[in-house]
């Protein structure tokens, strides 16, 4: 799977994800009365948003790294995480609201600005904390701050457009959909973006079942082997240990390391227990061929 091929399923799933949101948004909206306060009412509605997009993203590496066994925790972290955002969010938003109607000079601008604006916030609030799911999980400093980025720029565009098509397209409910759709795939689509901006490499599977497929260097410690808790998942290749090398970003620099002395790491047909990585590197690790590449 190339990186190119990565950042189009991150805004597949982003669009999933918004498509799966919309019924849920339409069943609470069609029972709104039934809430004893708007703040019932907003915050339910972004828990459950939040829980569905959360689950759809917590899949994409999973499914991007072809970590099959991971597919199920990874989804349920997902959608813990976004029950969180949504939260955190529209409690949030609630709190603007309050704050807007506080300070509005009329009621017409408390219902055409105030209510967007405090929804606005409670969305992009969702956007980050759903964008961050991966980093949270993974335990990953620099993946957090790649999701809370995208996940920012992706929310709040996405709940500009939600609160705000309803004034271009008459039929409210399509405009729901059409803003949901639009905040999962600016989710998935800055994500994916900015990920590779924060990538200082990317290794390269030269044969294989999982032939061309790419891994972006990212994390300061890679783990690659066997294992379902490696972060380089080379199952269907033989000769490879759960844990059996490492990679480790120092200053700008990728190093590659054997972890395993039962079994070893090749860098241009010499066995290395460690070797600084340089570009078009050929490793063997087991059966498997990669390739080094700058992004």
């Amino acid at each position: 799977m190339s990186t190119f091929l990565r950042k189009l399923i991150f805004v597949l799933i982003g669009l999933l994800a918004g498509l799966a949101a919309w019924p849920v948004t339409e069943i609470i909206l069609y029972f709104q009365t039934l809430f004893s306060s708007y703040l019932i009412f907003s915050v339910i509605q972004g828990v459950c948003v939040g829980g569905v997009m959360g689950g759809f993203f917590g899949s994409i590496e999973s499914i991007t790294l072809s970590k099959r066994g991971s597919i199920i925790p990874s989804v349920f972290m997902g959608a813990v995480i976004g029950i969180f955002g949504g939260l955190i969010g529209f409690l949030l938003g609630q709190g603007v609201l309050t704050l807007v109607m506080e300070y509005s000079l009329s009621n017409q601008i408390f219902i055409n600005y105030g209510i967007p604006i405090s929804r606005i916030t409670g969305w992009t609030c969702l956007g980050l904390f759903i964008g961050s799911v991966e980093g949270i999980r993974s335990m990953s400093w620099i993946k957090i701050k790649v999701g809370i980025t995208g996940g920012l720029i992706g929310g709040l565009l996405g709940g500009l457009s939600l609160e705000f098509l309803r004034l271009l397209i008459p039929e409210i409910m399509y405009a729901r959909l059409v803003g949901l759709l639009i905040m999962g795939s600016l989710i998935g689509l800055f994500y994916s973006l900015i990920e590779h901006r924060y990538s200082i490499g990317v290794l390269k599977l030269l044969n294989g079942k999982l032939k061309n497929k790419e891994f972006l260097i990212v994390n300061k410690l890679i783990k690659i082997g066997s294992s379902d808790h490696s972060d380089i998942q080379l199952k269907d290749y033989t000769g490879i240990a759960d844990f059996h090398a490492e990679i480790h970003i120092r200053e700008n620099k990728i190093l590659i390391a054997n972890s395993d002395s039962k079994n070893p790491v090749i860098v241009n047909e010499y066995r290395i227990k460690e070797h600084l990585l340089k570009y078009e590197d050929i490793v063997h690790i087991g059966t498997a061929k990669l390739l080094f590449l700058y992004k």
